[in-house]
């Protein structure tokens, strides 16, 4: 393998790697926020209303609720398992 396709391969995987830092620290900081917000929204919430969080994403309104166990299987999660491996 010639030195100038080690080098723009090893730049691709740099570059890769850079993204997925960012797109994991990004989804950190964002589930950190979520959590804050249900945390404040459980000490007001009473038994037939739980908490949730209105959000705007892409021109769509969204509401997420807290749930205490995983609702899919974890196939359906692979994404973040595989940002966090490759950064």
């Amino acid at each position: 393998m010639s030195s100038s396709v080690r080098e723009w391969l090893n730049l691709s995987v740099r570059w890769f790697h850079v993204f997925a830092a960012i797109m994991w620290v990004g989804q950190t900081y964002y589930f950190t926020w979520l959590d804050g917000q249900f945390t404040r929204m459980e000490k007001n919430a009473s038994a037939q209303n739980p908490p949730a969080v209105w959000m705007v994403h892409s021109g769509g309104f969204y509401t997420v609720e807290k749930q205490r166990s995983l609702g899919v299987s974890a196939a359906q999660v692979r994404w973040f398992r595989w940002e966090a491996f490759f950064t």
